[in-house]
């Protein structure tokens, strides 16, 4: 289905119509972030309110990624006040969820704060989120590192970009993509 939308949104239509609410988010959560690239917001915000409703009791990650991505969304469209107060609110119910797994959500919830402060033009405080970032890593337990480097090196990649180094961003970022084909 590569960059054929159309025939994406079928599969997942149908993926929606055989599962489980609780699976079913999952697709609701695909078809919402597929109108938002197509550049429907109402038909965006429609998927994701869906799959909020769908969130089964209990589930304690359902309504917080959702609020996650809804992040995201905002700071693309700019609206960076609405993506920092999406931010801050599925991280608090992650964190309360899953303490163990505090530091990480804690960087992804960080990479966004810094890539939003970079977008401010507060080049000052996305470098001091970087190394809050590459400081907590550390601390991280090996079973959830995958992401960390990765969010670390764009942020980091994104600061060289500012600061007029392209070529460091390149190779930054060529370092930070985790599933990148061999060859």
């Amino acid at each position: 289905v590569k960059e054929d939308y159309v025939l994406f949104e079928r599969y997942l239509d149908r993926f929606i119509a055989a599962t489980p609410p609780g699976i079913r988010r999952e697709g609701c959560l695909w078809r919402g972030f597929g109108r938002y690239w197509l550049g429907d917001l109402e038909g965006c915000n429609d998927h994701l309110r869906r799959a909020g409703e769908l969130s089964a009791p209990g589930n304690a990650w359902g309504r917080p990624f959702v609020r996650w991505l809804k992040a995201f969304i905002h700071y693309d469209r700019g609206e960076l006040e609405l993506s920092r107060e999406h931010n801050e609110a599925w991280q608090d119910d992650f964190v309360k969820a899953f303490p163990a797994q505090r530091h990480y959500y804690q960087a992804f919830h960080d990479f966004l704060s810094g890539l939003l402060e970079l977008k401010a033009g507060r080049v000052d405080r996305a470098a001091k989120v970087a190394a809050e970032m590459e400081a907590s890593y550390k601390e991280m337990p090996a079973y959830r590192k995958d992401w960390v480097p990765f969010f670390i090196k764009f942020l980091r990649a994104e600061l060289a970009l500012k600061a007029g180094s392209p070529e460091k961003a390149v190779a930054l970022f060529r370092e930070a993509t985790p599933f990148r084909p061999e060859g």
